[in-house]
C-alpha cells in the first residue's frame, strides 16, 4: 500500500589493510523519493600477532685459543600470542645452554604455555675448531612471528704455546691489574721468554711472557670467577694472591718468592676491578708447594712432582685422613681404616717413580712442600702387569711423544689414566691419543709387552687436546654413570655414517659407556671410542660390568636406538675385561632396514634420584602393556600405563615422586605373557 514496514538492515565492518575507512556511504533510493544515506567509518588495525622479545641483539667474543671454549654469555627470549614452539638455533662454531651446564650445537626448543614464554636464559660461548673469524645470527624462530636473532661473533686463535695455561679465556671478567715493578731470579734478572704468572690456590688466574728484564711497569691482567659460568673461571675476592716463575732458559718452573708490595700495608688480596704494584724475588726458597685437587668419590691417581721432606705416606697424607676412603698401588698393597678406627699403612713410603690409587669421599686438596724432583727421573717398567707411573714434571705435555721410546719399540701395548682415557694401537698400525696431555698431579697405568723403562723429563712439547666425554653425547647423556672404575676401552672402527652415538650395556640391561662418532685423520674413518666402568666397590648400587660378562651394544641414529652385530677386528671375545681394550666392526646389515627391538625392561635412570626418573622399554612386537609403580609393601602407587595397545618399538616415561616419601620402589611392566619387575630408590 505504498510503504514499506520498519526493517533492520546489519552491517560489519571488514577492512584489509592497516588504515581508516570512511566516506563510504549506504545509498536508499525509490523513485522520485529523496535519497537517504548512511555515513561509515572505522579502522583497521593489525591481528593480535606472534612476538618474540630479546634482551640483546648481538654477543662478541673477541680471540678464543682452538679446541677450547670461552666463558658463557647470555641473552634472554621472551614470546607473547605464540601458536608454535620457540626454536633457537646456533651458527657453526657457537654453543648454546638452558642452564650453563649442558651445552649443545643442536637447537634448543621453548614450549609456550597458554601462548607464552615466559623470560629465558639462553647462555652461549664460542668454541672454535679452526684459527678464523666465526659470525652468524643465534635465530630465535616461531610461526607467524618475526625472526629475531642475535648476532655473535668471534676468532680462532692458534694454541697458545705459553708455560701457563689461565682458566679463563677472552675477555677477563671483572678484572684485577697487578702491575710488576720489578722481578729477579736468584739475584738476577729475568729474560726473554720467561714467564710470571698470579695464581689463587692451583688456578693460575693470569700470566704475562716478559720481553726481557723488568725495568718499568709491566701489567699482569687477572680475571675473576664469573658467576655466570660453571666451572671455577678466576680468582675468588678476598683470597691470597701467589706468584709463579716459569724460567724458559731451564724449562723450570719456581713457586718460591718473596714479594714486597707498594704500599707494603695492608697486603692486597683478589680484588675485583682492584689494583696492585709488587716486587718480587723468585727463587729465594728452594722449598716449593704442590696442590693435588682430589675429586669426591673418584678412584683418582695422584703422583708427585716435588720430593717431599719426609716420604712417609703416613705423613703425606695426614692432613687429608678426615675424608680418606683408600690408597692403593700396583701391587695391591694399601692404606685402609681398620673398624676400630685405626690406620693400617700397608704402603710405608713414597717413591718418586709410582702413582697411587685414592679414593675420598669429599673434594680435597692434597698439599706437599719440597723441593722439585731432580729430571731426567729413569721409571722402570716390568712386563705383562698393570704399572702405575708417576708424572714428575710440572707441565703438561704430548702423552703419546711422552711414550714414543715405547711406541717405537713396539713395547707399549697400552697407557691408561685415572678416566679412562688410552693411548692404544688400531689395528691399521696407527696409535691413538685420547689422554691429550700428561698433566702433573696425575698418575698413569702403563703396560709393556717386554720390559722396559721410560725417562721421565720436562715437558719440551705442547698438546691442546679437547677430549670427547659424556658431555658431548646426547641421546646417551644422562645415562652414562659419569665415574670411572677400572675402565675397559671398547673401539668401533669404520663407522656407517648413520650412526651417531653408540652405547655398551650388561647383560641386566646397565648402560655402563657411550661413545659419540667422531672422524680421525689418523685413522681415515669414522670411529668411536667407548669408556666403561667396571662395578665400583665403593657404591652401594651396582654401577658398572663384571669381568666375562657378555656385553650388549646399540647404536643410536639420531631417531632412535637399535641393537647391533659385530665382529671382532683382531683377537678378543666380546666380553667385559677390567682395563681390556677391544677393536670392533659393525656388520654390513646390522644398521640398515627395520630397527631390531627386544622385549626388555631397562634400567630406571638416574637411581637413585630425586624427584624424577625415566623408565624405559623396548617391544619386539605389538602388546597390550601396562606400566605400574609399587611401594615396598606391595601397594599401587601409579600407574603410568593401564592395558594399552603399544606396538613394537622403543618407549620411555618420565615418572615423578615429589609427593613421596624416601624409600624402595619397584616398577612392573606386563604384556599377555610376560612380566619384569624392576627396584628403585627415592633419595630426597
Amino acid at each position: 500500500s505504498g510503504s514499506v514496514p520498519t526493517t533492520s538492515i546489519y552491517v560489519r565492518f571488514a577492512p584489509t589493510t592497516v588504515q581508516s575507512y570512511s566516506a563510504i556511504y549506504i545509498a536508499h533510493s525509490c523513485g522520485a523519493a529523496t535519497p537517504q544515506y548512511v555515513e561509515l567509518s572505522g579502522n583497521g588495525i593489525s591481528a593480535t600477532t606472534p612476538t618474540i622479545v630479546l634482551s640483546k641483539t648481538a654477543l662478541s667474543f673477541g680471540n678464543q685459543q682452538i679446541n677450547t671454549t670461552s666463558s658463557s654469555q647470555y641473552y634472554t627470549v621472551s614470546g607473547n600470542n605464540l601458536t608454535s614452539n620457540i626454536t633457537i638455533t646456533s651458527p657453526s662454531g657457537f654453543q648454546i645452554s638452558q642452564d650453563n651446564i649442558s651445552w649443545q650445537t643442536t637447537p634448543i626448543t621453548l614450549y609456550p604455555s597458554s601462548g607464552a614464554v615466559q623470560n629465558t636464559s639462553i647462555y652461549v660461548r664460542f668454541g672454535p675448531t679452526s684459527a678464523t673469524s666465526y659470525g652468524g645470527n643465534i635465530s630465535n624462530a616461531s610461526n607467524g612471528a618475526t625472526l629475531q636473532n642475535v648476532s655473535v661473533s668471534g676468532t680462532g686463535i692458534p694454541p697458545s704455546t705459553s708455560h701457563f695455561i689461565t682458566v679463563w679465556s677472552g675477555t677477563p671478567f671483572q678484572a684485577m691489574t697487578i702491575w710488576l715493578e720489578s722481578a729477579t731470579y736468584t739475584g738476577s734478572q729475568l729474560s726473554n721468554e720467561d714467564e710470571v704468572a698470579v695464581f689463587d690456590g692451583n688456578l693460575c688466574v693470569g700470566f704475562t711472557k716478559l720481553n726481557g728484564p723488568v725495568s718499568t711497569y709491566v701489567e699482569i691482567k687477572v680475571s675473576a670467577d664469573n658467576p655466570l659460568t660453571a666451572e671455577v673461571d678466576g680468582f675468588t675476592d678476598g683470597h691470597e694472591i701467589t706468584y709463579k716463575l716459569w724460567k724458559a732458559s731451564s724449562s723450570t718452573e719456581v713457586s718460591s718468592v718473596t714479594k714486597t708490595y707498594n704500599p707494603a700495608s695492608p697486603v692486597p688480596t683478589f680484588s675485583n676491578m682492584g689494583t696492585a704494584y709488587v716486587n718480587l724475588v723468585f727463587g729465594s726458597d728452594p722449598n716449593q708447594t704442590q696442590n693435588i685437587q682430589i675429586p669426591a668419590k673418584t678412584w683418582f691417581i695422584f703422583s708427585l712432582y716435588l720430593n717431599p721432606a719426609s716420604n712417609s705416606m703416613q705423613t703425606l697424607l695426614q692432613g687429608i685422613l678426615s675424608t680418606l676412603v683408600k690408597v692403593q698401588d700396583e701391587d695391591g698393597n694399601s692404606i685402609v681404616k681398620f673398624p676400630n678406627g685405626t690406620w693400617n699403612y700397608g704402603i710405608s713410603n713414597w717413591s718418586s717413580t709410582e702413582g697411587y690409587y685414592i679414593y675420598v669421599n669429599n673434594a680435597v686438596s692434597l698439599t706437599v712442600t719440597g723441593i722439585p724432583i731432580t729430571l731426567p727421573l729413569i721409571i722402570p717398567l716390568p712386563a705383562n702387569k698393570w704399572n702405575i707411573i708417576s708424572y714428575p714434571s710440572q707441565s703438561q705435555q704430548d702423552a703419546l711423544a711422552y711414550f714414543n721410546s715405547l711406541t717405537s719399540s713396539n713395547k707399549l701395548k697400552k697407557v691408561q689414566d685415572y678416566a679412562g682415557n688410552s693411548i692404544v694401537k688400531f689395528p691399521n698400525g696407527a696409535w691413538n691419543n685420547s689422554i691429550g696431555n700428561l698433566k702433573p698431579n696425575e698418575g698413569y697405568y702403563v703396560y709393556l709387552s717386554s720390559d722396559g723403562s721410560i725417562s721421565a723429563s720436562q715437558a719440551m712439547n705442547k698438546q691442546i687436546l679437547t677430549s670427547t666425554s659424556h658431555e658431548d653425547l646426547i641421546y646417551y647423556k644422562q645415562r652414562v654413570y659419569k665415574q670411572k672404575y677400572l675402565p675397559m676401552n671398547i673401539f668401533f672402527i669404520d663407522v656407517d655414517e648413520n650412526i651417531k652415538e653408540l652405547a655398551a650395556y650388561n647383560t641386566n640391561g646397565l648402560l655402563v659407556g657411550a661413545g659419540k662418532v667422531l672422524e680421525s685423520s689418523e685413522q681415515s674413518s669414522r670411529y668411536a671410542e667407548l669408556i666403561v666402568s667396571s662395578d665400583d666397590p665403593e657404591t652401594q648400587n651396582i654401577d658398572g660390568f663384571s669381568d666375562n660378562e657378555n656385553i650388549i651394544f646399540k647404536a643410536w641414529d639420531g631417531n632412535r636406538e637399535r641393537l647391533l652385530c659385530l665382529s671382532v677386528v683382531g683377537d678378543g671375545r666380546i666380553v667385559f675385561e677390567k682395563m681390556g681394550t677391544l677393536f670392533l666392526r659393525i656388520n654390513e646389515d646390522s644398521f640398515k632396514g627395520k630397527p631390531q627391538n627386544e622385549f626388555v625392561l631397562l634400567n630406571n635412570y638416574p637411581n637413585p634420584f630425586n624427584p624424577s626418573t625415566v623408565i624405559e622399554f623396548n617391544l619386539s612386537q605389538e602388546e597390550i602393556v601396562s606400566l605400574t609403580i609399587y611401594n615396598s609393601l606391595g601397594a599401587v602407587i601409579d600407574k603410568l600405563i593401564e592395558k594399552e595397545t603399544k606396538a613394537a618399538g622403543q618407549y620411555r616415561y618420565n615418572w615423578n615422586a615429589k609427593d613421596l616419601a624416601s624409600g624402595i620402589y619397584y616398577y612392573q611392566l606386563k604384556t599377555s605373557n610376560k612380566i619384569f619387575l624392576n627396584k628403585m630408590i627415592l633419595m630426597k
